[in-house]
C-alpha cells in the first residue's frame, strides 16, 4: 500500500507589530489569509485530498492553517501539533516522526525554509533543490511502499492562485 504526502505552507498572517502581535510565534492568519487559505482548502478538496492525519507546527498561523484543512478536508479529525513542524526542525526528524506515523495520507502545515528542505529530501535525498512553495501553496507527493528520503514521486506542487481556481 502506497502513501501520499500534502505538504502545505501555512496561510498569510498578520506582521509583528500587527494587531497586538507581539512576536513571530504569536503571528495568526490575516482576514483575507482566512479566506485565501479556506479556499485553498477547497481547492485540495476538489483534487480529492481526504488525509487521515494533519500535523501542524506548534506556531498559531500553522495551527491555524491546519484548523482549516482538517475542516474541510477531513471534519472531526485531531491534528496534531508537532515540534518537529517548527520553524527550523531537522529535516530528518520530520521524516523520522512520518515514518513512525500509521498514517496512509498524510497533510503537514509548516513553515519555509523547512519544507522546502523535507520536500527535496523526499524527492531527492538531498535537502538542496529549490522550490517555489508560496503562502498556502500545496506539494503533493507519493510513496511506492514506505517513506524514505529520494524516493518520493512528484505528483504536483501548485501554488495558492491555482488551488483558489480549483476550489
Amino acid at each position: 500500500m502506497g502513501r501520499l504526502i500534502y505538504i502545505v505552507r501555512h496561510g498569510t498572517a498578520v506582521d509583528v507589530g500587527e494587531d497586538g502581535v507581539n512576536g513571530d510565534a504569536d503571528r495568526h492568519l490575516s482576514k483575507l489569509g482566512r479566506v485565501k487559505t479556506v479556499e485553498v482548502a477547497r481547492g485540495l478538496q476538489s483534487l480529492g485530498c481526504v488525509p487521515d492525519c494533519i500535523v501542524s507546527s506548534p506556531l498559531v498561523r500553522a495551527r491555524q492553517t491546519a484548523e482549516i484543512m482538517a475542516e474541510i478536508l477531513a471534519p472531526g479529525l485531531v491534528i496534531d501539533v508537532v515540534d518537529q513542524l517548527a520553524p527550523g526542525a531537522r529535516t530528518l526528524a520530520i521524516v523520522a516522526w512520518l515514518q513512525k506515523r500509521p498514517c496512509r495520507s498524510a497533510l503537514l502545515v509548516g513553515h519555509m525554509p523547512d519544507l522546502n528542505e523535507l520536500g527535496s529530501c523526499l524527492l531527492t535525498g538531498q535537502t538542496n533543490v529549490e522550490m517555489v512553495l508560496k503562502k498556502a501553496s500545496a506539494l503533493h507527493l507519493s510513496f511506492e511502499d514506505e517513506i524514505e528520503p529520494g524516493l518520493a514521486c512528484l505528483e504536483w506542487l501548485l501554488q495558492p492562485r491555482m488551488l483558489r481556481a480549483l476550489a
